[in-house]
């Protein structure tokens, strides 16, 4: 009787072929090894366990039947729930955090300012003798991540929610994807599907303008394929990119910083660094752009940090 979106429905798929010996399960009997299945949970962070029992609990309760096994599964979920929330209730960094934290300027510097260099040097942006048309996969790649680098650090960092279709007419918008929107001189980003949808509601917003100038160039190399695929980013592959080969590719993107950079860190990043404890406007303002309340925002993921590196 709930409502799932595709992405969830998708993460849940994922999770239980994984389990599963990446198989895809024609029933939910390997779940009956408990023992087994916990030995592959325990290998991996809280966070992911966590989401990974979340899948577990979901899926049992839609079959039904495994009452008992649902409850055991209930059971681990709920002591990792009571970790993860002692951890994150606090606003001092974890050793991982402390490890890896680092400055917005700082990654602009080491990350999107050396990825802008690059693409300069190729004669791919900037002014150039030769402009070129068509690029190498290698070249279209490295494009992609200055792309990705810009979208989480010239704007307030949301989660995966840049897996996106880019259209050119508002009403093609279905209410159900993400979209680039580009009305003629005007470029929106349209969330309609994003974790927190439900209580946020969904978002329109305008692209900044540094943004769009690398979102026109991304576009103007992407033309043949924009012609029968009209994703905005793309895997190795040259294929759609998905929700977690987004999370994926974050740490890949940002490698230069010599930190290991996730979506997560970034989000925290941001928010420490730009919330105001004395202007509550302007960080109602930052939480409704970050797709989170003003609750989550402080508890979850504000950090007090003493010396950043």
């Amino acid at each position: 009787n709930k409502t799932y979106a595709d992405s969830s429905l998708k993460a849940f798929a994922t999770h239980m072929r994984k389990l599963n010996n990446n198989k895809t399960p024609e029933t939910l009997d390997f779940l009956d090894d408990k023992t087994n299945i916990m030995e592959q949970l325990n290998q991996m962070k809280l966070n992911t366990r966590k989401t990974y029992l979340i899948s577990i609990s979901t899926v049992l309760k839609a079959i039904g039947g495994k009452v008992a096994l649902l409850k055991k599964y209930d059971e681990e979920l709920n002591k990792d729930n009571k970790k993860y929330n002692t951890e994150k209730s606090t606003h001092f960094l974890t050793e991982t955090e402390e490890k890896n934290w680092t400055t917005l300027d700082t990654l602009k510097k080491t990350v999107l300012n050396k990825y802008r260099l690059k693409l300069i040097l190729k004669g791919i942006i900037g002014k150039s003798e030769e402009p070129k048309n068509i690029l190498l996969n290698t070249d279209l790649y490295l494009l992609q991540k200055y792309l990705i680098a810009a979208l989480y650090l010239l704007q307030p960092s949301v989660r995966a929610d840049y897996i996106m279709k880019i259209i050119y007419n508002e009403d093609q918008n279905d209410n159900k994807q993400n979209y680039l929107l580009i009305d003629k001189k005007q470029y929106y980003f349209i969330f309609n599907d994003f974790k927190t949808v439900k209580s946020v509601g969904k978002q329109k917003t305008e692209v900044p303008k540094e943004i769009k100038k690398i979102l026109k160039i991304w576009i103007k190399f992407n033309k043949e394929r924009l012609k029968h695929d009209n994703s905005l980013l793309i895997n190795s592959d040259m294929n759609p990119l998905n929700n977690n080969g987004l999370v994926k590719l974050i740490p890949i993107v940002f490698k230069n910083s010599e930190k290991h950079i996730t979506i997560s860190l970034l989000r925290k990043i941001w928010i420490s660094e730009t919330i105001d404890g004395k202007n509550g406007e302007k960080n109602c303002v930052l939480a409704k752009a970050m797709h989170h309340s003003t609750n989550t925002q402080y508890n979850t993921y504000f950090k007090v940090v003493k010396s950043p590196k």
